[in-house]
């Protein structure tokens, strides 16, 4: 026969302190991501205003989710990401994969993968996410998973997912995320022959539209 179990009270001041450090820890994550925010639209050299407009909040809103005044909403991190092709587990966390987080690395922006968008904003996971949950909240619970299996099936590219609401500026992005990817994995002799292609052909792909 098994003996009883034994009943384990927790002391209620045992418990305040665990709700103490968890409150600790999720204050220091928003902070993080507010700092990442900032860091990638700086890396990006884009301003407040131009990133804000793209995707479609106030530069005010932005400036406090960067500094922190602000808690940053799933909703607006996936629309960023998205649009700037910045990474959502690297927003999250800080690494650049689960293997990365794992073992306690952080990379910052200059790292080309940290340029690793799965689009998750277009996906069903991003419905998931309550309304108003912030990303800080809704990343693990909601999005990590189908950010690790897109970007298993990306295969090392980030993911371009272009909506009929989209204007100029979501192509241009996309074209300059991929430049650095390509210029990355090519010799400098390789990339002397393809940039100079890349461009004619993307000339010649606009003429053919445009004539259409």
């Amino acid at each position: 026969m098994c003996p009883p179990k034994r009943l384990s009270i927790e002391s209620p001041a045992r418990r305040d302190r665990k709700e103490g450090d968890w409150a600790v820890d999720r204050e220091k994550q928003i902070g993080e991501i507010a700092n990442r925010l900032r860091q990638a639209r700086e890396g990006l050299g884009v301003t407040q205003t131009e990133f804000a407009d793209q995707i479609s909040i106030s530069r005010d809103r932005l400036a406090t989710a960067e500094d922190g005044r602000s808690v940053l909403r799933c909703d607006v991190a996936l629309r960023a990401c998205r649009q700037f092709f910045i990474s959502e587990f690297w927003l999250a966390t800080g690494a650049i994969n689960e293997k990365e987080a794992k073992a306690g690395h952080r990379t910052d922006f200059g790292n080309r993968d940290a340029r690793l968008t799965m689009a998750l904003a277009v996906e069903q996971a991003a419905l998931a996410c309550p309304p108003g949950c912030s990303f800080a909240d809704g990343f693990d619970p909601y999005l990590r998973r189908a950010y690790c299996q897109l970007a298993g099936e990306q295969k090392g590219l980030p993911r371009v997912a272009p909506l009929p609401s989209d204007g100029p500026d979501y192509p241009k992005n996309a074209i300059n995320c991929l430049i650095l990817f390509w210029h990355s994995e090519l010799s400098p002799d390789q990339w002397e022959k393809f940039f100079p292609a890349l461009v004619a052909s993307g000339q010649s792909t606009f003429a053919e539209i445009k004539d259409k």
